[in-house]
This record gives structure tokens, C-alpha cells and sequence, in this order.
């Protein structure tokens, strides 16, 4: 538990540096200032949710049993089959 605290709290330290990376990431010299306030309130106003959902995936991952292996069984892979079809569509007749 002491270890999970401590990823958990550098986690955190880490992902609330990303919004101030990402601002001045966008950042354009001939940017005209409104677009710029607008891009900067996008991304404040989306942060909170992203914020809490990269934190709620790293606990997930960490309270993950060693055990509890992703299954070896391969489900239908319906989204490559939809894409196929409408990609390369044709006709055996």
C-alpha cells in the first residue's frame, strides 16, 4: 500500500503538469489572441474529466491481482470486418 500511495502520488504531481504542456504544446506565435483564450478554456474545461480518468485507469492497474490475466480466448473482431467490408468491398458471384 505504501508503494501504491506513492505511484499514486506521483502519478498525480505528473498529470497536473499536462494541461500547461499541452497549452503552450498548441501554442502559435500567429495565433490570433481569441483563438487562443478559446483553446485554453477547452482545455480547462475538459481537464477535470481527463484528469480523473487517467488517475482512476493508473488505481485500477495497480489494484490489478498478478493473477487475473487478460483472457487468451480472442473475441470477434467486428470492427476489422466492418471496416473490410466497407474498405474493400466485392462480389463472388
Amino acid at each position: 500500500t505504501w508503494l501504491r500511495q506513492k505511484v499514486m502520488a506521483t502519478t498525480e504531481k505528473i498529470v497536473d503538469k499536462i494541461p500547461g504542456i499541452a497549452k503552450s504544446s498548441m501554442d502559435d506565435p500567429d495565433m490570433p489572441r481569441w483563438v487562443s483564450r478559446g483553446k485554453d478554456r477547452a482545455i480547462d474545461a475538459a481537464w477535470p474529466d481527463v484528469r480523473s480518468e487517467i488517475l482512476w485507469e493508473m488505481a485500477v492497474l495497480l489494484d490489478r491481482h498478478p493473477n487475473q490475466d487478460e483472457p487468451t480466448e480472442k473475441g470477434c473482431d467486428c470492427f476489422r470486418a466492418f471496416f473490410r467490408y466497407h474498405m474493400f468491398p466485392y462480389d463472388k458471384s
